[in-house]
């Protein structure tokens, strides 16, 4: 069997993989504390810790390279509440030289600083026995330093915001212009170009929507700069890209973690902060994030989640409002019911219509909606109704509002539920909707008890009345409360609030699958700790980039790179009419990208009934992308999205006519060929292009085999599949470049099936049934005959098959490091249910 040979070949690259690097360094030189590898070189004052340099010695640039004028510090602290004026304010400045130890090893070097005392700036107050130590710690072969900190000794003070690490002076990475870009978690992902030039500020609550992960990055074609928060338990946050007034060509990030508003001695982070490098676009950033969160719990629960078969088949959305919705007109159950029914016929499939406006005192009266407008009878009526049109039902509730006008808030046994501010007083948030309706919303609070019966009450109810899903409206997407009711700690700080939300969550859920087990929950946008109980998240994307509010920042679907499969994206929450007599190249680019990212079609607010009012191109992409998700669910349900592919496109205008009231009027220029591609399990890559251009076009397109993670020197299928023309095939072993020509909105779909799809599908099975022992994962395969193999990194092992004798094998620390046979692959195969996938021999 020569099995010394797959030893040799193993060992070798161990021995490459563990000697590439040297050690790394931590020392003084000069005036400066440095620590390097041969990646990453970071360095702080001597004479006060503040942050001085983030060097990727790839490509040389020091990342914080702007020195005059600029902020410079590595920890800050502030008292008190976030709204007082001129809070007191201490930092490693005022707090003078610290004390300096080193730690360096072959694998690992660290520096640790210590400062005795604070001095808070702007009031003289002095703290002689607080203590804060910083940790930075780089190991040989990572790009990401690990940073921690603890604060002791503050004798009762209110500190309440910890500012670390202060990173300023981030300047251009190069020559100025649009090619910087400033990757942020904000909902589903948002990228500002030149955010320096165009002094783009960012910075949001977590857990929230606006920070839906804990990273964010700034990169161009030669460096990139990535912070992370490595954080399991949902403590409260904010990750902030600030662009000062001065100096104009210069930025700064900031990390602020909040801690309950009460008189404390301690404020230490359980958690480490991720500073580092890399190299690439949105997506290499989004892979060093992905690393951890995927090891996190709400991953793990999340991979336990079902998909069930009807929202599989629900590729539509569109939405309705029965009564008082904030405009004269009101319409009735039974009108729904006759708006709906042409859907499925006209598009080709099942829809999920979401409707508003059912509650018994109307649209956003939240809190208080049984028994619904019209009665239970009427209601069922409408839910028999859209079912017996082969479509499904979503329902809108109030998740953290009660109304002033609902009977159950003047009854009074709501009022020691409320949120309540700093002052005691309930926090009552007043929004017009429409032309004439003026809503008045109590918040609140997670930790009630009695709020969460209620919802509990609502959600299984609407489960036993035949309702498919069930929206919170309004959240996450509002964020954390600042909360001084009782039972809890006070203010926004520490976890209590998420943890108060999850125990909601896992209320409703267990309630509401004791009803209906296919019931899904959905959310006005995403959050990664909702992946356990959310079945689908509504997205909002599109409406930040046409609105100035937003800074209008250019979506893209970093929490799908992400996360997918373990989240899914509902129906857009999309405003704008398709009508005929419209431009609707806008339409075209939202819809195109709807279908590339594996997304529900957006919301149209029109019937189908005549669909000669509807603008023809946008009507018919409408129909392929709901098409293309039921066709190609392997890859746009239960696929990963792997990094955005490298060609270049024509660009074509887009434009949105405004209505003058909701939606702006928009124009700009986007890429012709919107396109993502997919792994599909089994390690099918499926790559997905539209063309928006109102005229033909042609790219010159890469197959490349590592950017698909699929083995060089195996058979691979390849399938080029224009919609409405024949599919053409060929077999390929190597990387190569196809010609692709695109009529006027055509959709093509280019797959690549390996011979080795068992062997990629038992990889992947084993990556999450194992991963103590397989990390990261998404390990590319090697080929080297006739053995496949994955190498994990961070783990220092392998996992491969042979084909000499069908086993299969592990090397790594677990087997202390000698080659282990796990046995024959037919029964591995067996037991991942991987003997199943299309492909498998």
């Amino acid at each position: 069997m020569q099995w010394w040979r797959l030893v040799g070949a193993l060992c070798a690259l161990w021995s490459l993989a563990n000697g590439a690097y040297g050690a790394p360094t931590a020392s003084i030189v000069g005036n400066r504390i440095r620590l390097a590898n041969e990646r990453l070189a970071l360095e702080f004052d001597v004479a006060s810790g503040s942050v001085r340099s983030v060097i990727d010695l790839r490509s040389g640039r020091n990342l914080t390279n702007v020195e005059s004028g600029t902020y410079r510090a590595l920890w800050g602290i502030s008292l008190g509440h976030f709204s007082t004026s001129n809070a007191p304010y201490a930092d490693n400045n005022a707090a003078g030289a610290p004390e300096v130890a080193f730690e360096n090893g072959a694998a690992e070097a660290a520096v640790r600083m210590t400062w005795p005392g604070l001095l808070f700036y702007n009031t003289g107050q002095r703290v002689p026995g607080a203590v804060v130590v910083v940790r930075v710690a780089l190991r040989a072969d990572e790009a990401l330093s690990r940073w921690t900190i603890s604060v002791t000794g503050l004798g009762g003070l209110r500190a309440t915001d910890l500012q670390f690490p202060i990173l300023g002076g981030v300047g251009p990475l190069g020559s100025a212009g649009a090619e910087h870009v400033l990757v942020v978690p904000d909902q589903g992902g948002r990228a500002f170009d030149d955010p320096i030039g165009q002094r783009t500020n960012w910075g949001e609550m977590y857990p929230s929507a606006h920070m839906s992960m804990q990273f964010a990055a700034y990169h161009n074609r030669e460096a990139g700069f990535y912070v992370g928060v490595h954080d399991p338990s949902g403590q409260t946050k904010q990750l902030q890209w600030w662009s000062p007034p001065s100096p104009a060509n210069s930025a700064m990030w900031i990390g602020r973690h909040y801690f309950p508003d009460q008189p404390t001695d301690t404020m230490t982070l359980p958690y480490e902060v991720a500073v580092g490098v890399f190299n690439g676009n949105w997506s290499a950033a989004a892979d060093l994030y992905k690393q951890w969160a995927l090891q996190q719990s709400w991953a793990r629960e999340a991979a336990l989640k079902p998909v069930p078969e009807w929202f599989r088949r629900s590729s539509y959305g569109s939405s309705y409002c029965v009564w008082n919705c904030g405009f004269t007109s009101s319409a009735t159950f039974a009108s729904f019911v006759e708006h709906q029914a042409p859907n499925y016929a006209a598009l080709g499939g099942p829809s999920l219509h979401f409707l508003s406006g059912w509650e018994k005192l109307g649209a956003w009266a939240y809190g208080d909606a049984l028994p619904p407008f019209e009665g239970w009878p009427a209601f069922d009526l409408m839910v028999s109704g859209v079912h017996a049109a082969g479509n499904r039902l979503r329902i809108s509730i109030g998740f953290n509002k009660l109304d002033a006008a609902t009977p159950l808030w003047k009854s009074g046994s709501a009022n020691d539920s409320f949120v309540r501010g700093v002052d005691g007083q309930p926090v009552v948030q007043t929004v017009p909707i429409g032309t004439n309706s003026v809503h008045k919303w109590s918040v609140m609070s997670s930790a009630s008890a009695w709020w969460r019966d209620e919802l509990v009450r609502t959600v299984g109810e609407l489960a036993r009345h035949g309702v498919d899903a069930v929206m919170f409206d309004g959240w996450p997407i509002n964020g954390v409360d600042d909360d001084y009711s009782s039972g809890h700690p006070p203010g926004r700080g520490g976890n209590w609030q998420w943890l108060s939300w999850k125990g909601t969550l896992s209320a409703l859920q267990a309630g509401a699958r004791a009803i209906n087990a296919d019931l899904l929950f959905s959310t006005e946008e995403a959050h990664e700790l909702l992946l356990p109980y959310i079945g689908f998240f509504d997205k909002r994307d599109t409406s930040a980039e046409i609105n100035s509010y937003s800074q209008r920042g250019r979506p893209i679907p970093l929490m799908t790179y992400v996360y997918k499969p373990l989240m899914q994206v509902g129906p857009a929450d999309y405003w704008p009419w398709i009508r005929a007599s419209d431009p609707d190249s806008y339409h075209q680019l939202v819809l195109a990208r709807t279908l590339v990212w594996g997304e529900h079609a957006p919301f149209l607010y029109s019937s189908f009934k005549d669909t000669s009012l509807l603008a023809p191109g946008a009507y018919g992409l409408y129909k392929v992308a709901g098409e293309m998700r039921r066709s190609y669910g392997r890859f746009l349900i239960d696929g990963k999205m792997l990094p955005p592919l490298e060609f270049t496109s024509p660009t074509t205008p887009v434009e949105l006519k405004g209505d003058g009231f909701a939606v702006p009027t928009y124009k700009s220029n986007a890429a012709a060929v919107q396109s993502a591609a997919w792994r599909a399990r089994g390690g099918e890559a499926g790559i997905f292009l539209v063309n928006i251009a109102p005229r033909s076009v042609t790219i010159d397109l890469p197959i490349d085999l590592a950017a698909l993670r699929l083995a060089a020197g195996v058979s691979h299928r390849l399938t080029i599949a224009p919609l409405g023309e024949s599919p053409r095939i060929s077999t390929i072993s190597a990387s190569t470049r196809l010609a692709i020509s695109m009529a006027p909105q055509q959709v093509v779909v280019v797959t690549v099936l390996p011979e080795t799809t068992a062997q990629e599908c038992l990889f992947d099975w084993a990556e999450n049934a194992y991963a103590q022992y397989l990390a990261p994962p998404g390990a590319v395969t090697v080929l080297a005959t006739p053995y496949h193999y994955r190498y994990y990194k961070e783990t220092n092992s392998y996992l491969g098959t042979s084909a000499q004798d069908s086993h299969l094998y592990y090397l790594g620390p677990a087997s202390g490091q000698l080659l282990h046979d796990l046995g024959p692959l037919t029964n591995w195969l067996s037991s991942s249910n991987c003997d199943s996938v299309p492909g498998a021999r």
